[in-house]
Parts: C-alpha cells; sequence; structure tokens
C-alpha cells in the first residue's frame, strides 16, 4: 500500500502547456504522454480551452467540482462529431485522445478526475462510491486499484493521518491486497479506479 497525500502530487504540464495537472499516479513512474501506460491525475479548469492531442491514449473524465463542462469532440476520419455534456458529479465519461476535443465552461471553474491509459495495453474501471461506516477495497491479483478521496475524512489502520480530500491509496500487489477505509463522521465520497492488462 502506497498512500498519495494531495500536497505532493506532481505538477505536470498539459501537452498543449495551457494548464497544469495534479498527478497521483503513473506507470511508469515519471513518464510523459508519449510513453506512460497509465495515469491518474486531478485538473482544474478556470476557462473555455482546448484539450491536449494524446494519440493512442484513451481518457476517462469525471466531474468532481463545480457546475460542469460541455466537451465537443470531432476527428474527420472516424466520423465522430460529438458533445459531452459533463454536469453531474461523479459520472464517468469516456473518449478517445486521439478526438480532437474543446472545452467550454457551464458556470465558474471546475475539477474533474482523469484517467488516462494506454490504448490496446492496458484498461481501467472508474466508479465513485459515496460510504458511511467501511468500505473495503479489494485488488485483485495482477491489477492496480488507485482509491482518490473526493468528499468527507476517512480512516484505514495504521495510517496517520487519516485521509482528506484528493489523498489517494495506491495497491499493486502481486498476490492482491484489501484494506478497510471508515468513515470519520459524515458521508465519504471516493473514486475507485482499477487499471488491468487490456485483453
Amino acid at each position: 500500500m502506497r498512500i498519495l497525500r494531495a500536497g505532493a502530487h506532481a505538477q505536470v504540464p498539459w501537452k498543449n502547456g495551457l494548464g497544469v495537472s495534479q498527478v497521483l499516479a503513473t506507470q511508469p513512474a515519471g513518464a510523459g504522454y508519449d510513453t506512460l501506460d497509465w495515469q491518474v491525475a486531478s485538473t482544474a479548469f478556470a476557462a473555455d480551452c482546448p484539450f491536449s492531442s494524446l494519440r493512442g491514449l484513451d481518457r476517462q473524465f469525471m466531474l468532481i467540482e463545480g457546475a460542469g463542462v460541455e466537451l465537443s469532440c470531432s476527428d474527420p476520419r472516424e466520423r465522430v462529431d460529438l458533445k459531452l455534456c459533463v454536469d453531474a458529479p461523479c459520472v464517468v465519461h469516456a473518449f478517445s485522445g486521439d478526438w480532437r476535443t474543446e472545452c467550454r465552461m457551464l458556470g465558474g471553474g471546475v475539477r474533474v478526475l482523469n484517467v488516462i491509459t494506454r490504448r490496446g495495453r492496458v484498461g481501467a474501471r472508474v466508479e465513485a462510491p459515496r460510504f458511511t461506516g467501511a468500505l473495503p477495497l479489494v485488488q485483485a491479483p495482477g491489477e492496480t486499484l488507485v482509491a482518490v478521496l473526493l468528499e468527507g475524512l476517512a480512516e484505514i489502520d495504521g495510517v496517520q493521518p487519516g485521509l482528506a480530500a484528493l489523498d489517494g491509496v495506491l495497491l499493486d500487489d502481486p498476490q492482491g491486497a484489501r484494506i478497510d477505509l471508515r468513515s470519520r463522521g459524515a458521508a465519504v465520497r471516493i473514486a475507485v479506479v482499477r487499471i488491468f492488462a487490456a485483453p
């Protein structure tokens, strides 16, 4: 188990240079967008902007703070021309990094969770349960689990201090692993990202 404290997340510039993401974890460690297998990051937006071109990568994008954004995605080669309204918290939207994507704010700044995976090599499943009491996090052999606290405070046995907003946990034991999160007081929302080899 590795604890990923919010204050220690790497500050990584976007590929297009128009912003910065707070990266919790990347594989291989420290890899850039042209060489990474996967990345889990949070990103704040304050204004309309184009997204970076990330050829060969797939993106999963989830609103965690703010009113939301509208994404306009296009790719003439794939006959893609669509709009994604990302205005409901903790709902995952998947799209290709190959697509030309423009982001329009729907009302003030936002923060999102980004999961990026190398197409054909790695896949990911993302969910965002809300819980009170205890929540078991079970990492299966052969997968990596990254959990990111979105709301509330949580505790893990033997870990001090507990987890606060945007703190994370990474589990990647070859034999699999389990930890139990416990809410402290009010309900807790957490993003759970399961990363696995592509079939």
